[in-house]
């Protein structure tokens, strides 16, 4: 058996490589085991995956073969002696011998010793040397027991080919974790499908070979894992921050991963090739190559085409970008976000061809989706992406862009641990699923840190304007003038508030869902309410000086920051109370509507 594993393998000796100073060196002599050894052990490593996996296909094709005709014969060989009947015995012979099974040596009869005839006496005519006649059931009994030690040869070729198959896989074990995902499925395939006949031949187990085999799966599930943290760390690294449209590519893999979380979508289990099937020397197309080309079609398309915006905001000849649809959910994500998908797919493939592997494809899932979470929390929060895509500064832009990202994982995560569940077995569910939970809930908090900051914000905006408001003069302005018309402008700073709240909503409205628009927008409304009610009351104005110019321009402002907010969830009841403020300090009580149509004009 081990010449025959050993005639596929490649060479143990060097030659070629041999310079004429090792082999002056060597003064002529052979190689050493060891020398060989390693030699041998180097050429495997040295092997490409396809000329490794021909390798391991000859060589099981060539054993399972052998071992499979070494089964046959020694089954024969027990139907042959279980059906043998013991001959009639003749007491006259001088030879009684039962016939032999074949492959056997025939056994010859036992004949009186030289000394037990010398002490009978010289050997007389009438009465010949008895030959001793072998009782005929204990010789078909012992051919039996030689049959059977005959099967336990079989065991012993099993074993024998499953430990030098062992020691080529763990030579090999560096090369094998570091498979293309295809490429490693055939692997353990074909690995599987050997030990599966040994057992059938043999009827052992290989506990040797499938622990390597399972320790192999380990380290691959493993390197997959720090290799995508690393490219969804990279993608974020080098990610501009601005939306991308989710092209038909995607949305076909994320249906894969929703459906994921009901059953096992057909591409997972039947798009794979045929183990006797090559895929040839072509690498495998991997998620990174595909998603920059996806990329490069809708880079192609903008502005080219109108894409269906979905109800999404559009200004001026700028269209916004396609959104992804989870439910009725709609998300306008980036190029990281996107790109995080092809990484879900591959993750929640594995538990469907490797269910047993579930714990640990989820654990390296789980460690992908924390990379992701913590880096765009130092890009966005921790302004990290000035530097590593050069952006001048964070902006609300950038912010509601990263709150999408989040929230779109945070819609992914139910159908991921749905997709876990029905994988993992029943006793070791509870940690793992634990574990998306919290997972849920560390993306979640993140995105409340980031609405936090975008109502930070518009609160630090606000309150530059009221120390403008501090700093007015309308108690001096126009003096002791009274003035019949109506002031035409509010004071600039409320002018420039206004502005910038809208233009605020209007970006948040364009890239975050109707739902977190409104939270964040009533939380800056209260933060508005206690900063301009308390900053108007302040304002010291002499009574009944309802017509002096800097009165007037006092309620102006007032009338704009309600007209002009009002329409803003939670902004209307802020614009009222600011106005009744003004207009009790003025004396305009029960005036309410006074001046309005000219700020709506």
């Amino acid at each position: 058996m081990k010449e025959l594993i050993r005639k596929h393998l490649p060479s143990s000796n060097d030659e070629d490589a041999d310079s004429m100073v090792s082999t002056s060196t060597r003064g002529g002599a052979k190689l050493t085991q060891q020398e060989k050894s390693s030699i041998l052990a180097r050429n495997l490593r040295a092997m490409d995956a396809q000329d490794a996996e021909g390798l391991l296909m000859s060589v099981y094709t060539s054993v399972g073969e052998a071992l499979r005709r070494v089964s046959t014969q020694t089954k024969v060989l027990l139907d042959v002696t279980s059906s043998m009947q013991p001959p009639p015995t003749n007491a006259t012979s001088p030879i009684a011998s039962p016939p032999k099974s074949p492959g056997l040596p025939p056994k010859s009869p036992e004949m009186l010793s030289l000394d037990a005839q010398l002490a009978n006496g010289s050997a007389k005519a009438n009465n010949p040397p008895r030959i001793a006649v072998h009782n005929t059931q204990q010789d078909v009994q012992e051919e039996l027991s030689q049959a059977l030690d005959m099967s336990s040869l079989l065991g012993q070729a099993v074993d024998t080919a499953q430990n030098q198959i062992t020691r080529v896989l763990k030579v090999r074990n560096e090369q094998s974790i570091r498979l293309p995902q295809e490429r490693f499925l055939r692997y353990f395939t074909l690995n599987r499908l050997f030990a599966d006949e040994c057992e059938a031949v043999s009827g052992r187990g290989s506990q040797a070979l499938r622990g390597v085999i399972n320790a192999q799966i380990s380290g691959f599930v493993q390197v997959m894992g720090t290799s995508e943290a690393e490219k969804v760390a990279g993608i974020l690294d080098s990610d501009d921050w601005n939306a991308k449209d989710f092209t038909e590519a995607d949305e076909k893999v994320l249906q894969k991963v929703l459906g994921s979380m009901s059953r096992d979508p057909p591409e997972w289990t039947e798009g794979r090739k045929a183990i006797w099937e090559d895929i040839g020397y072509s690498p495998e197309r991997t998620s990174e190559s595909a998603e920059v080309e996806a990329g490069d079609k809708a880079a192609d398309t903008n502005g080219t085409s109108t894409p269906n915006t979905n109800g999404a905001v559009a200004t001026g000849t700028k269209i916004a970008s396609k959104p992804a649809y989870i439910d009725e959910n709609r998300f306008i994500l980036v190029r990281s976000a996107i790109q995080l998908l092809p990484t879900l797919d591959h993750f929640l493939s594995l538990t469907a061809t490797l269910p047993s592997m579930t714990s640990s494809i989820s654990s390296a899932l789980l460690e992908v989706l924390k990379t992701f979470n913590s880096r765009s929390t130092q890009l966005i929060l921790g302004a990290g992406a000035t530097r590593s895509a050069g952006l001048k500064n964070i902006t609300t832009k950038h912010l509601a862009l990263a709150s999408q990202a989040l929230s779109f994982v945070i819609a992914l995560v139910p159908y991921m641990r749905e997709c876990a569940r029905r994988h993992l077995p029943s006793s070791g569910q509870t940690s793992i699923l634990a574990e998306f939970d919290k997972t849920k809930r560390v993306y979640q908090d993140h995105q409340s840190g980031i609405h936090d900051k975008l109502v930070d914000i518009m609160t630090g905006t606000s309150q530059t304007h009221i120390k403008s408001l501090h700093t007015a003069t309308y108690d001096k302005e126009g003096d002791d003038q009274e003035e019949d018309g109506e002031i035409d402008s509010p004071s600039p700073f409320i002018e420039t508030l206004t502005k910038q709240t809208l233009t605020f909503h209007r970006v948040l409205s364009r890239h975050l869902s109707e739902f977190d628009v409104g939270l964040i927008m009533r939380r800056i409304a209260e933060q508005y309410r206690e900063q301009w009610v308390t900053a108007f009351k302040a304002i010291e104005v002499k009574p009944n000086s309802a017509k002096r110019r800097g009165t007037k321009r006092l309620v102006k402002d007032a009338e704009t920051f309600r007209a002009k907010l009002e329409k803003l969830e939670g902004f209307k009841e802020v614009g009222e109370e600011v106005l009744e403020v003004v207009r009790g300090k003025v004396g305009l009580e029960g005036r309410k509507d006074e001046g309005e149509k000219a700020v709506k004009g």
